[in-house]
């Protein structure tokens, strides 16, 4: 039962002056929970007298429409030290609550956000990760491709070369028989004609493995 309420108070609550005095405070708790909550509270307090905790909920104003409060407890005690009752402090902090819950959504989708981009980071570097790989794989074969060309280079090169060698040593003694029987005599004029062939075939070859 409140027995004592200042103006700052009842204005707090929409009374006119007076009107809260012995009025319980349970009266105006917005829900059974709270009340039930503050109740097994208070016991605590009157039995175990712990340090007292400021205690945050939800009243009725006169008009019906809900506030937040806080309230801060201090005992009430007699001239012998035994608690008869509590004096309390009741700040108006729903203003500061609603001013909370709106950074709590703030930070909830901040949260989110940071979330959704970390997400997308992760995905960009798997990516990226691909790609490289995809760009070494591509790399090794193109080098893989270099070096078989190199190689089948060579081995052309040392095919012709012995080619050339083993071409060169017969293709020699054909041009020099057909010279020699060119000095032959006598010859028809088509022994003539097939040695000028061959001598003239002979000579092209020979200029075409020399290059």
């Amino acid at each position: 039962i409140m027995t004592f309420v200042n103006a700052s108070y009842h204005k707090m609550y929409g009374y006119e002056p007076g009107e809260l005095i012995g009025k319980s405070m349970f009266d105006m708790i917005s829900s059974d929970f709270e009340k039930e909550t503050l109740r097994e509270y208070l016991e605590i307090l009157l039995k175990e007298q712990p340090l007292p905790v400021p205690y945050f909920g939800k009243v009725f104003k006169k008009d019906g429409s809900l506030i937040d409060i806080q309230t801060d407890w201090e005992y009430k005690r007699d001239e012998e030290g035994r608690i008869i009752g509590f004096i309390s402090v009741i700040s108006d902090i729903t203003e500061r609550k609603q001013a909370q819950e709106e950074i709590q959504k703030l930070n909830q989708r901040l949260e989110r956000n940071v979330a959704e981009r970390t997400r997308e980071l992760h995905e960009t570097i798997r990516q990226l990760h691909r790609e490289i790989a995809e760009r070494k794989r591509t790399e090794h074969e193109i080098q893989e491709a270099k070096e078989s060309a190199e190689s089948a280079n060579r081995a052309k090169s040392h095919f012709l070369a012995n080619m050339s060698h083993e071409l060169r040593t017969p293709l020699n003694a054909i041009l020099g028989f057909s010279q020699i029987m060119a000095r032959s005599r006598p010859l028809s004029s088509e022994d003539e004609e097939n040695l000028m062939i061959i001598s003239r075939s002979g000579k092209h070859l020979l200029t075409l493995i020399n290059q």
